[in-house]
């Protein structure tokens, strides 16, 4: 996906939000930025770069991370649902990146919402579904 400034306008705009627990997502300087209701401070949750002229979710995390009962990776939900089918989602460790588009998310990812212990809901993409 090639950007123009109206198409960065128009994601910019659906980034911005907040759900019922009232923990807020947006973007700011290319930087996806998350508060947790329930925490006193503001995390990065991954960056949008363009590349070449593809849009591109980068997001990085450690090894440690892996959701160990499904081997998946988690992901916002609102940043995938507002990003475009053909973004690449890269999610790069210590010793691996791990490469796939959000269309691909939606379709091999499930849902997991842990809201009694303070976390957004999150959609967990299987290991094995990374290139």
């Amino acid at each position: 996906m090639t950007m123009n400034p109206e198409e960065a306008k128009k994601i910019t705009a659906v980034m911005a939000g907040s759900d019922d627990n009232g923990n807020k997502i947006g973007l700011f300087n290319g930087t996806i930025k998350l508060k947790l209701a329930s925490e006193g401070r503001t995390r990065d949750i991954g960056k949008l770069k363009v590349i070449k002229g593809v849009l591109h979710y980068v997001k990085i995390m450690k090894e440690k991370h892996v959701f160990k009962k499904t081997k998946s990776w988690g992901l916002n939900d609102h940043v995938i649902q507002s990003l475009p089918e053909d973004c690449v989602v890269i999610i790069s460790t210590e010793r691996k990146k791990y490469q796939t588009t959000v269309k691909e998310v939606r379709k091999h990812a499930d849902y997991l919402w842990f809201k009694t212990v303070g976390f957004e809901r999150q959609i967990f993409m299987p290991l094995s579904k990374f290139e």
